[in-house]
């Protein structure tokens, strides 16, 4: 399995362009064609968690009958406990000070 296939393995039920994929893996330096193995983990749950992040701050969008509408705080909530599990620190969008 590749890094690209780990990862979207992980987004199912959200519709991710696959420039999207190709730029988290590649701002984590993550090789997305590489192999994945278990100490690759943490890293593709960071690039998950920034699919999450990017998502959450898309616009609804219809066409017709087909509405495409995704729970924001929720993807948020998931993308912030990514974060935290792996120490980075995240971006307060509460009004609290990260400081």
């Amino acid at each position: 399995m590749t890094n690209l296939a780990a990862l979207t393995s992980m987004t199912t039920g959200i519709e991710v362009p696959t420039d999207l994929y190709n730029k988290v893996l590649l701002d984590r330096a993550v090789t997305s064609n590489g192999t994945y193995t278990a100490t690759d983990k943490d890293t593709i749950e960071l690039c998950l968690a920034d699919i999450y992040m990017a998502t959450a701050n898309n616009v609804d969008y219809g066409e017709g009958s087909l509405n495409v509408k995704y729970d924001r705080a929720q993807l948020i909530r998931m993308a912030k406990e990514i974060y935290r599990k792996n120490g980075e620190s995240v971006a307060c969008i509460d009004g609290t000070s990260q400081w």
